[in-house]
């Protein structure tokens, strides 16, 4: 098992101090982290991965950012300025050696409207002509492609495994996988557990978010009974810890995220350090059931 952190929790260690800020993840138990990339631009390719060796941890994924304007489904524009990002996305996973980029890269994050069923194939077909290329692009380099699908109150488009797994399938490449969050699942799935057993090997990347985006193992979402499903689909992916700080404005608009939900070293240390003490005896146990 391998547990990393989402950056976007501390949005500015990766430019104030990589290095003390990576050091402080491996002392607290992380494997890896997940790098957040807002604006390639900014992304100190040298220093960040001077500070990963210095620190010992590995970059697990690359985290993109899909504000108004990187739309797949989009105009032509912003469809094109999205395909560009992806494949800066790619370069910079390349760099960090990290073996998945993941985000709801098929829309801009917000974009809730009512579309009919001719628009929606429409869109899937829009958005497979963009990413197709992008997916070739990136099984070069040994890149996956990991889809996310997010609740009803940040896309339109995708909110279910189900839905994920349709658009999987319609794309029809080795390199794109699914990519599931126990926040938006604990919103939109009936059944969370079975959405999870269904997705099968389809599933690439996993966020473990707390149902309120706060400290998990503190909320109700019902860990042990997800460790036993890990075990049972044999997810060998990394387990990335999610949350935000309300510092990012851009973000916190566009996951509706209001209100301090707690320290960042708080809901990094204690969420991991309850993640540990449910997962590791469960999936233990569940293996050796099954074997």
């Amino acid at each position: 098992m391998r547990f990393g952190l989402n950056t976007m929790l501390y949005p500015s260690a990766l430019t104030a101090d990589p290095v003390r800020f990576f050091r402080r993840l491996k002392d607290w138990g992380y494997d890896c982290v997940e790098i957040a990339v807002e604006d390639p631009a900014e992304v100190n390719i040298f220093s960040i991965t001077n500070a990963l060796k210095e620190a010992d941890l590995e970059c697990c994924s690359v985290c993109g950012v899909f504000p108004p304007g990187r739309d797949l489904r989009g105009t032509i524009s912003e469809a094109q300025a999205c395909s560009e990002y992806l494949k800066q996305l790619i370069d910079i996973a390349r760099q960090f050696e990290s073996p998945i980029v993941c985000g709801p890269f098929y829309s801009s994050v917000g974009k809730t409207e009512l579309y009919s069923e001719a628009e929606k194939s429409d869109q899937l077909q829009q958005i497979a002509t963009y990413l197709r290329p992008i997916a070739d692009y990136a099984a070069e380099y040994e890149v996956t492609l990991v889809v996310e699908a997010l609740n009803r109150y940040e896309t339109d488009y995708m909110n279910t495994a189900e839905q994920g797994r349709v658009f999987i399938n319609e794309i029809g490449h080795p390199a794109v996988k699914l990519h599931l969050d126990t926040y938006h699942m604990n919103i939109e799935e009936a059944d969370p557990l079975s959405a999870l057993r269904e997705a099968g090997n389809q599933l690439g990347h996993m966020h473990l978010s707390a149902s309120d985006r706060g400290i998990p193992g503190n909320d109700h979402i019902d860990w042990e009974a997800y460790a036993r499903v890990f075990a049972e689909i044999g997810y060998s992916g990394t387990y990335v810890i999610e949350a935000f700080s309300p510092e990012v404005k851009s973000i916190a608009r566009a996951v509706n995220h209001w209100r301090d939900l707690g320290h960042a070293d708080e809901i990094a240390r204690v969420g991991l350090a309850n993640l540990k003490e449910i997962f590791y005896p469960v999936l233990q146990k569940t293996v050796t059931q099954l074997s």
